[in-house]
């Protein structure tokens, strides 16, 4: 068999690499896209979420489109109103859920604490507020390096690589709270054979900034479809990766739709 080589970059029309890829197990794919199926069917149910600052802690800043908040250094003077907590630092998110399915998303990299789920109507608004499912309170959370679904008991969570976007659904009348690692399509935890009997928020607690080492926003993320974000990478990858030069588009007999494909350079061999 003779071998190739991977010839000369031809002034730049052959300049794209050949890559070596990483082998995935056939088993190891087929886990993958199974967990990617379950995140796809909970994403269907997404909605849009938004901050509501008439619930804000004085010290926390929310974004003009109430899709980001952080913990600021000064405290505000507002108004006292029942539905804003006073004592902790928390934000709900509206609309609430008193029925079906619910689904958003959260992005939470490059902060060091935060806490994330949703919360009954109901819950202390003024005083120390006690996180976990009897308070009417279902998580997860990042503190002092540690990921935790806060249950009765606490369960730590055990992740291969820091959590940058976390996906809140919940199934009103199945009584299910569940999280997933959105990035990997992982399912982190569920809280489930709940009664819910009231409307439930979103809830959000960035913590505090610690002299900007947290200073990094909680952000509402609008959602879109593993299998779409899969796409986008392959055609980013093609995109990248296509040699520089002349390019022609060219309509397929079958489909009728276009497709660009390379033009060598007349005259140039393809092997050197």
């Amino acid at each position: 068999m003779k071998r190739r080589s991977p010839s000369t970059n031809d002034e730049g029309l052959n300049s794209a690499p050949l890559t070596i890829s990483p082998v995935r197990p056939s088993s190891q794919t087929e886990d993958y896209e199974k967990k990617k199926a379950e995140l796809m069917s909970v994403q269907q149910f997404a909605v849009e979420v938004t901050l509501d600052p008439d619930t804000a802690h004085p010290s926390l800043i929310l974004s003009g489109d109430g899709k980001q908040v952080y913990h600021g250094d000064v405290r505000k003077i507002l108004p006292d109103t029942p539905e804003r907590f006073y004592k902790c630092i928390n934000v709900l998110g509206e609309p609430g859920f008193s029925s079906g399915k619910s689904y958003f998303e959260v992005q939470v990299k490059h902060k060091t604490e935060w806490t994330v789920g949703v919360a009954r109507e109901s819950i202390e608004r003024k005083g120390k507020i006690t996180l976990g499912p009897g308070y009417g309170i279902w998580t997860i959370c990042l503190d002092d390096e540690e990921y935790e679904a806060v249950d009765s008991p606490l369960v730590r969570l055990s992740l291969d690589h820091p959590l940058q976007k976390v996906g809140v659904f919940v199934d009103y009348e199945e009584g299910l709270v569940s999280f997933y690692n959105v990035d990997s399509a992982d399912h982190l935890y569920s809280f489930t054979g709940c009664s819910f009997t009231e409307k439930l928020y979103p809830f959000f607690c960035p913590s505090t900034n610690d002299d900007g080492l947290n200073s990094a926003p909680l952000t509402i993320s609008p959602v879109r479809p593993s299998g779409q974000k899969d796409a986008e990478k392959k055609a980013e990858f093609r995109l990248k990766t296509r040699p520089p030069g002349p390019w022609e588009l060219s309509k397929s007999r079958l489909t009728g739709r276009e497709t660009s494909s390379y033009v060598p350079k007349r005259g140039s061999g393809r092997f050197g």
